[in-house]
């Protein structure tokens, strides 16, 4: 089955259960989460989510790339990515900890860069808290280096498909694919998953 015949069939299973429209999604209408591989071709990012309806979210977001995550961190801030394990950790990992081995493990290698930058839509079941979802996302992306021969600001649309689910209390986490035409091969699919909150 091509990619855009499971969409189309996603998408037609997803229109014809829209009476179903007693989901809570609009009671905590405003997210934020911290992701891999999204904003795509980013790979870690920050997006904010707005639950317009109980059927349609908007989101938009920034990410970062780095060929050398994990030994070249300079252009992100130190502070950013603790606050971000210590979240994804429960509290486990100290902020300080964090900075001090961030800080101890930066390169001085030429690292190849992206910044990306997208908004778009996301469509999922108005009454289930696990939810297929399907979305479009336009986007740019802005390399340093050339990363994946990316050479120059680029504006770019890509689809996602996948899982979200959302807890009463709002915690939320979303898994899928996503794929861009114009990429080139290597990032043309990639997975990504969210982990966040609404409120």
């Amino acid at each position: 089955m091509s990619f855009y015949r499971a969409c189309t069939t996603i998408i037609l299973i997803f229109f014809t259960s829209l009476g179903l429209l007693a989901g809570e999604r609009t009671d905590r209408p405003i997210g934020l989460n911290f992701a891999v591989n999204e904003p795509y071709p980013g790979g870690v990012g920050v997006n904010l989510m707005i639950n317009a309806t109980n059927w349609l979210r908007i989101s938009g977001g920034s990410g970062y790339y780095n060929d050398q995550f994990g030994q070249s961190l300079s252009d992100i801030p130190v502070e950013m990515i603790a606050v971000m394990v210590y979240i994804m950790t429960a509290g486990n990992t100290p902020i300080e900890d964090s900075v001090a081995f961030l800080k101890g493990n930066q390169s001085s290698a030429t690292p190849k860069i992206i910044r990306s930058y997208s908004g778009g839509i996301e469509l999922l079941h108005p009454s289930w808290k696990t939810s297929p979802v399907i979305g479009v996302f336009w986007g740019g992306y802005e390399p340093q280096n050339q990363p994946y021969d990316l050479t120059e600001f680029a504006v770019h649309k890509y689809f996602k498909a996948g899982i979200d689910y959302t807890s009463e209390t709002g915690f939320n986490i979303q898994l899928g694919g996503l794929y861009a035409e114009e990429l080139p091969e290597p990032i043309r699919y990639r997975g990504y998953i969210h982990f966040g909150h609404f409120f």
